[in-house]
């Protein structure tokens, strides 16, 4: 190989250095863009070593500090535990019981309350029901009625003037087969 040859090589090398330094360097870019919007959401400073990838919490948000943004407490401990007061599981174990126990009576009474069907037997649906149904329809309709019963017996003088006129001379057999 010639000289020419080799500095063409390292040219291609120093090519691919620079290349995977601006490839690091776009990804030193990301992951700096990254901390800060994670440390503008969480509220909290960020630095490179508490960055990871798959932990979505940082050092600074897994201690949850509590934080009084509207006022200044008047003591520090308020929000911390007190690990000298013992808390007494069992009591609470029991309350829970006695409120699960309660709210079940009370589900049951509310279910045999709602399927209970005996009040609608008691019920009398003749008293419900109102005496005269008809009352409101005969009387709205007591006025078409009347007009329509005239032109029944108009259309029925009609029929007789007709057969007379046709020349049948019974006049009462006309009357019976026009009713």
């Amino acid at each position: 190989m010639t000289d020419a040859h080799m500095d063409s090589d390292s040219g291609g090398e120093d090519e691919v250095k620079q290349g995977m330094s601006a490839v690091e360097e776009a990804i030193a870019a990301r992951k700096r863009r990254l901390m800060e919007m994670k440390s503008r959401m969480n509220g909290v400073e960020m630095k490179e070593e508490d960055y990871d990838k798959e932990e979505t919490t940082t050092k600074k948000s897994k201690g949850q500090e509590k934080t009084f943004r509207s006022y200044q407490p008047v003591d520090a401990s308020v929000g911390d535990v007190d690990p000298s007061v013992k808390t007494n599981l069992r009591a609470v174990e029991e309350e829970i019981e006695e409120q699960l126990r309660l709210s079940k009576h009370k589900y049951y009474y509310y279910y045999r309350l709602a399927n209970d069907t005996s009040h609608v037997d008691k019920i009398d649906l003749q008293a419900l029901a109102p005496k005269k149904v008809d009352w409101d329809l005969k009387r709205d309709l007591a006025s078409k009625l009347e007009k329509l019963e005239r032109r029944t017996q108009a259309g029925i003088a009609h029929l007789i003037r007709e057969r007379l006129a046709e020349g049948t001379t019974n006049l009462a057999e006309v009357v019976a087969s026009a009713h």
